[in-house]
């Protein structure tokens, strides 16, 4: 899977769980570190 799947992945993602996401640290691992991981 290319970056630009990877993104798209987690746009959909975030779109389904942006509203359920409370603690700091639910967002972190949730949405940042995939999208760092993609990165790499």
């Amino acid at each position: 899977m290319d970056l630009k799947d990877q993104i798209k992945q987690l746009s959909d993602r975030i779109e389904k769980l942006k509203d359920n996401l409370q603690p700091e640290e639910a967002t972190k691992n949730t949405l940042i570190m995939p999208f760092v991981q993609a990165l790499k």
